[in-house]
């Protein structure tokens, strides 16, 4: 029988005429399960007071088969990632943040790359994630972009930043699902629930490709196409946040500080003020939840979430630490 490893961990937490042992026991093999019981002791009385079970993201004994990076603004690349993790026995989702810190990985470990593309473009976030990680030669790495109507070169881009350092891409692809650029245009409700049919359908496809470890020829870049659609994404939203308009009916609820990607967002009298780190994302108009915050032309436009991605589970993405970052068993 393999050898179980356990944790034991005492802490003494005191409030007021409380003094609270808090015993902690983690058995990493089983999906991360932590069981807690909590001793109060109420002056010099002790009693038993409850005994808690809960699942939280742990490190597994055994190296994960299969680790994603991901960006995600309105959930679309979030969904199309659980779904391909969730199709292997041990997959680790990491969210793409300016804290992510990345270790060397196992040459035998599948390294996913995902995001959403920009006016065809790599987002900002995403690209300076991957100058500088550590890609290492003879490793299976795959990337899987979101986009609307134009795919882009992102995926070429992502290839040749791999290729910079002796790696490559073995297999890409791209989703095609609902836009969210509400600045330009708008999807129609009564058309979205067809493109997210197809968009899962693509996605079953992809997740059986990357499954049987098929290999497709990536585009090796083109530096002159790269700088120029940049360019052209500088010119639309270089100064996206002086566009932000926020209506009379916000409430202060700060949804959209927590949400923005680059904590770019800052609550001033109640009020959400922009730096000037926008990603572009839009994340903070679509989440929104009175639709209160507008940029360009997307006002009466209806924004736009995807409907198996909650509000809680974006934010697990912006609010992880390298200690403690979204995985399988959070999905």
């Amino acid at each position: 029988m393999e050898e179980c490893a356990w944790k034991l961990k005492l802490n003494l937490l005191s409030y007021s005429n409380f003094t609270s042992l808090i015993i902690s026991i983690s058995y990493p093999e089983v999906s991360g399960l932590r069981r807690r019981a909590f001793l109060c002791v109420p002056d010099s009385i002790l009693s038993f007071a409850s005994v808690k079970a809960n699942y939280s993201p742990g490190k597994y004994r055994k190296p994960y088969t299969m680790i994603i990076y991901y960006f995600s603004a309105t959930g679309n690349s979030l969904k199309l990632a659980q779904d391909i993790a969730q199709a292997h026995e041990e997959a680790q989702l990491i969210p793409i943040t300016p804290d992510t810190s990345v270790d060397v990985h196992p040459s035998d470990t599948k390294i996913g790359f995902i995001f959403p593309v920009y006016m065809g473009v790599l987002p900002e976030l995403v690209k300076s994630f991957l100058e500088v990680f550590p890609a290492q030669k003879d490793v299976y790495y795959f990337a899987v972009s979101t986009y609307y109507t134009y795919k882009g070169i992102a995926l070429s881009v992502v290839n040749k930043l791999l290729r910079e350092k002796g790696a490559e891409l073995s297999y890409s692809n791209a989703v095609s699902t609902v836009g969210t650029c509400l600045m330009e245009y708008e999807v129609k409700a009564s058309k979205r629930p067809h493109i997210l049919q197809r968009a899962e359908e693509q996605t079953g496809m992809i997740v059986e490709e990357i499954r049987k470890n098929s290999r497709n020829t990536s585009s090796k870049g083109c530096t002159v196409a790269t700088r120029l659609h940049e360019k052209v994404f500088r010119f639309f939203f270089a100064d996206a946040h002086q566009k932000f308009n926020v209506e009379e009916n916000c409430v202060g609820c700060g949804k959209c500080e927590k949400v923005c990607p680059v904590q770019n967002i800052s609550l001033q009298q109640g009020r959400p003020v922009w730096g000037a780190n926008c990603q572009a994302c839009h994340a903070c108009v679509h989440w929104c939840p009175r639709n209160a915050i507008h940029l360009g032309k997307s006002k009466g436009r209806l924004p736009y979430h995807h409907p198996g991605i909650t509000y809680k589970q974006l934010l697990a993405q912006r609010t992880a630490t390298p200690a403690q970052k979204p995985c399988r068993d959070s999905l």
